[in-house]
């Protein structure tokens, strides 16, 4: 009878797992490994997160440029409403390419904060109506007195180049944003998953990352059913960096039209942060309007800044970029890119003109038109400076 007893208990175990066995297999995986800068893939034994110091210095650009045959203010052009410019702050422009889109609200917002400060607005067109859309946007949206406001024609800006011209020495000086970026290495983790097999196709799925309980982002998700392999791009998302040393915990949701949603086991990846200010970074852009190879007040202003905190130094390592219109892919004509070519080599020069015996001894060097190789930056026809001084 004991023997019949064991035997009937461990067939009611085994009925029991059989039983239970089919909703441990209904969890789909999920297993995160980092890729390197050569494509290769490596195991993810944690995210190094590494900070330093670095100084963007933004050119305030001294003209806007309007669509031809248009005289409404161009997309390109950022319009808030008057509750979002309450609110605005220039030092959180940090991160962007340059500050063409927000030149209205950054002169916004200084007319706002110095009441003495006035502004002049030029353009050829003796209809004025380009300037009128600027100054409208100042008064309705800033509150700016149209008194503080003047528009004249001039007729030394060529009609071609449908732009109104600001003129304002304090209201276009240059914004110095202070920052600490955070770079993750490696710079790309993948997901491998799984999904076990069901009576229905998949609705949607979606990677949840989040540390110290809260998300880093919205989760990566589409609708259907999952690719075995998904890459998130760590670094070209600066606000999903993780800034503490808590680790990442990812997990991955399956849901169905009509059945119930799948959940994945929590996978953790440890997280080192680090602070390494093994140098003092400095970045600047100045626009230039396509033809222009002269350095104007915006520019003279930047340069003038960095002589004054001395950022330029003997044993300085200095990059100059300049890039031109368009790349050779969308130049219409071989003569067109060499037209790109000395245009920028006359913007380098212009600029080694005004620095004169400010340039570093050693360790400058300059890529004229990088962008008829391949690359294009947002914007085109620009230079940028980059210093990098070692630590004292």
């Amino acid at each position: 009878m004991k023997s019949n007893g064991m035997k009937m208990l461990r067939i009611f175990v085994l009925a029991i797992l059989c039983t239970f066995a089919p909703s441990f297999a209904q969890k789909p995986e999920i297993r995160p490994v980092g890729v390197g800068a050569w494509g290769n893939e490596m195991e993810l034994s944690a995210i190094e997160v590494a900070k330093n110091s670095e100084t963007r210095v933004y050119a305030v650009p001294t003209s806007i440029s309007f669509q031809e045959n248009s005289s409404a203010l161009p997309p390109w052009v950022s319009q808030i409403t008057q509750i979002s410019a309450s609110s605005f702050a220039i030092e959180y422009l940090s991160g962007l390419p340059s500050l063409s889109g927000e030149v209205l609200n950054i002169i916004g917002k200084r007319m706002k904060t110095a009441p003495a400060e006035t502004l002049t607005l030029s353009e050829s067109d003796p209809a004025l109506k380009r300037a009128t859309s600027v100054s409208e946007y100042l008064r309705t949206v800033w509150g700016i007195a149209a008194a503080r406001i003047t528009a004249k024609v001039n007729k030394q800006i060529p009609k071609s180049c449908n732009c109104v011209e600001l003129s304002a020495t304090a209201l276009l000086k240059p914004v110095v944003i202070a920052d600490t970026p955070a770079t993750a290495t490696p710079a790309i983790i993948r997901f491998y998953s799984t999904i076990p097999s069901a009576e229905e196709n998949p609705a949607q799925w979606s990677i949840a990352l989040k540390q110290d309980g809260k998300s880093l982002r919205s989760p990566i998700s589409a609708a259907g059913s999952i690719k075995p392999v998904v890459d998130w791009k760590i670094n070209k998302e600066k606000n999903a960096i993780p800034t503490t040393n808590s680790p990442l915990k990812v997990r991955l949701e399956i849901r169905y039209p009509t059945m119930a949603n799948q959940l994945s086991e929590t996978v953790e990846i440890p997280v080192r942060v680090t602070k390494q200010i093994q140098s003092y970074r400095y970045e600047t852009l100045l626009p230039f309007q396509p033809t222009e190879i002269v350095l104007n007040a915006s520019h003279i202003a930047v340069l003038a800044l960095i002589r004054e905190k001395g950022w330029l130094q003997a044993t300085s390592k200095m990059t100059v970029q300049c890039f031109g219109d368009v790349s050779v892919a969308d130049a219409p004509t071989k003569e067109f890119g060499e037209k790109q070519r000395v245009i920028s080599a006359q913007r380098v020069k212009a600029l080694e003109k005004a620095l004169g015996s400010d340039m570093p001894k050693s360790g400058y060097k300059t890529e004229t038109a990088p962008n008829l190789t391949g690359y294009t930056p947002a914007p085109r026809n620009c230079i940028i400076i980059r210093i990098e001084n070692p630590v004292p």
